[in-house]
């Protein structure tokens, strides 16, 4: 395999279709580095800086759409919570209360409420008023 050092644009180019191959073909890694080792006659090393900035790219991207889809429902919802507030519809206004927690990851049936009483029975022994029965 002789070492050959691809400038920028090419360099570039590989990494764009290392991430076709993984989106669009599903490639492995190891299929990757046979494809990078036949077509490319780069070694394994180089091959491997290719397949991990292809990784950074599409996680990303990903992280970029996931972002922006979540960024339009909470539009979305603000404005139905503002119309459900201007015509006093509490349950539409409570529903998007809801769908807002589930996408911030706090769904009512995960909150842990955690309540502490103290209950005192006073048996009417005035003699003692500071000896109130606490359980």
């Amino acid at each position: 395999m002789a070492n050959k050092k691809s400038n920028k644009i090419e360099h570039e180019k590989h990494i764009l279709e290392c991430v076709r191959k993984i989106v669009m073909e599903n490639a492995s890694y190891d299929e990757w580095q046979r494809f990078t080792t036949n077509e490319y006659q780069i070694s394994h090393s180089a091959g491997n800086d290719i397949w991990k900035e292809a990784w950074k790219r599409i996680k990303e991207k990903s992280s970029k759409d996931v972002q922006s889809k979540v960024d339009l429902m909470l539009k979305k919802l603000d404005a139905i919570e503002a119309e459900a507030i201007d015509n006093n519809d509490r349950k539409i206004w409570l529903e998007t209360t809801k769908y807002r927690g589930k996408i911030y990851g706090v769904e009512d049936n995960k909150l842990n409420v955690i309540l502490n009483h103290e209950i005192t029975f006073d048996f009417g022994n005035a003699d003692d008023p500071a000896d109130p029965r606490v359980l």
